[in-house]
């Protein structure tokens, strides 16, 4: 009987008592990767303590601040640029009537 690819890569799930300390970071908080002895990979997540919650605050911060100084920079460049092309089209329209009146 032949075997489904889903049947080969099927890890079996390892229940870790809580008094069992190894020499990993798993009493830590935060994330850590641990390579088996057979090259397989387990990924631990936990929640952020509140350092880690700062700093993700922090991070978001400093993206909002960046992005709100982007915005307000391209508004400030537009302005004269508006400024400008207003003011040609207003002395555009004062040269055309003028060279109307004049044929």
């Amino acid at each position: 009987m032949a075997r489904e690819p889903d049947d080969l890569y099927r890890g079996e799930a390892e229940i870790i008592p809580p008094s069992r300390q190894g020499a990993s970071a798993r009493g830590q908080r935060g994330v850590w990767i641990e390579q088996g002895p057979a090259g397989g990979f387990r990924v631990h997540l936990a929640t952020p303590g509140p350092w880690g919650t700062l700093g993700l605050l922090a991070g978001a911060g400093i993206i909002v601040a960046c992005v709100f100084f982007l915005f307000v920079s391209a508004v400030l460049v537009a302005i004269p640029v508006i400024g400008i092309l207003v003011g040609v089209s207003l002395l555009g329209a004062i040269a055309r009537r003028y060279m109307q009146h004049r044929a």
